[in-house]
């Protein structure tokens, strides 16, 4: 199977919200794993497995040989056969795992930096929440040791 010619993003699992691992550029030859839904799994060129929704895939046969200079933005690794070598295997699934959380990190080092303070909640504003709190505390006993006072000096029959 080839890539359409434009860019196809790779995710993890099938669905637009899952993570991009990588981005097919031209016409890049992958593999068919199997179909689910509208996606279809592929093993990427670098030994990585990946999703990509089907109407983005075509036929080797329907499209012209794949350019030379055709891409993807993953890293380069070995291209082993999927079960031939279970250490091979486990070594493809730690570089995709490495790549998964370097593109993580990478959001994270994008994401704006807070302080650990809630956004917008000035620094004072603790303390006047407090003397808030103190004041009305002080009202509502002062009422009721009034009210106490007044209801102690009434008379009783």
């Amino acid at each position: 199977m080839t890539t359409r010619g434009d860019d196809v993003v790779a995710r993890e699992a099938p669905g637009k919200a899952e993570a991009g691992i990588a981005i097919l550029r031209g016409n890049v030859r992958v593999r068919l794993l199997g179909e689910r839904d509208g996606w279809s799994e592929i093993l990427l060129p670098d030994g990585r497995r990946a999703w990509v929704p089907a109407g983005d895939l075509v036929h080797a046969q329907e499209t012209a040989r794949a350019p030379a200079d055709a891409t993807t933005t993953a890293a380069p690794a070995p291209s082993p056969e999927p079960g031939a070598d279970p250490r091979a295997d486990l070594m493809t699934e730690i570089s995709r795992l490495r790549s998964v959380v370097d593109a993580l990190e990478a959001e994270r080092l994008r994401a704006p930096q807070t302080t650990g303070d809630p956004a917008g909640v000035p620094e004072a504003a603790p303390i006047v929440a407090a003397a808030v709190g103190l004041v009305v505390g002080v009202l509502v006993g002062g009422g009721w040791e009034r009210y106490r006072a007044r209801r102690g000096r009434s008379l009783r029959f």
